[in-house]
């Protein structure tokens, strides 16, 4: 029993992590294609890649996909079916409120963790505060409707099938949110804190 239940947790990371990556690349060759009809000197121009990013795809794929979704076996199987006690109602708001947050500010924070950061870069408390109220109206707009389904028509031992092949549609919109630039606001408010942070000097004059 042990070994089946390791067996299944396992492809849960495989599975989590290879839709990660796939929500990448898709949302990459979205970003390249607008950006090659946009207007040369936009804000989304310069926040897209030219070329597909490696490392970008890696990055996304442990943290919203292995980091991010590693749980999705335990709480789909175990932990939702405990709390909810199978009432529809309980389900969708444990599993829209509470878990769908919880996925979307570990995978954010992470990928904030996972990225190469400057002095002048806000910090990763900022950047997940930024990104996501616009990720988590994204995958709510996918969920809701999909959660029902699950909920409804989806017996226990598939849903964590049925909301991976799910998860693909909004991690698209993740990836963009997760990986976008910086705002020139969001730097001057980091650059002020580092200011701030800087001890005030005075200068005195003498008249001679």
């Amino acid at each position: 029993m042990a070994s089946i239940i390791l067996l299944k947790y396992s492809l849960n990371i495989t599975a989590a992590s290879a839709i990660g990556a796939l929500a990448d690349a898709i949302c990459q060759a979205i970003e390249r294609s607008v950006a090659k009809e946009a207007e040369p000197g936009t804000d989304f121009v310069k926040g897209t890649v030219v070329e597909h990013d490696y490392k970008r795809t890696a990055r996304f794929a442990l943290s919203f996909g292995c980091v991010g979704g590693t749980n999705s076996f335990v709480w789909y199987q175990y932990v939702l079916p405990w709390l909810s006690q199978h009432d529809f109602w309980k389900m969708m708001v444990w599993d829209n409120l509470v878990y769908n947050t919880y996925f979307i500010v570990v995978g954010l924070a992470a990928n904030e963790a996972l990225k190469p950061r400057g002095k002048e870069d806000p910090s990763i408390c900022q950047e997940v505060a930024r990104n996501f109220p616009a990720t988590w109206i994204t995958a709510e707009i996918i969920m809701l409707p999909a959660d029902v389904v699950m909920f409804t028509v989806i017996s226990r031992d598939y849903r964590v099938v049925f909301i991976k092949s799910v998860d693909v549609f909004w991690m698209v919109g993740a990836s963009y949110f997760a990986n976008r630039k910086p705002t020139t606001q969001h730097k001057q408010l980091s650059d002020s804190d580092d200011d701030d942070s800087k001890p005030l000097t005075t200068t005195t004059t003498t008249d001679s």
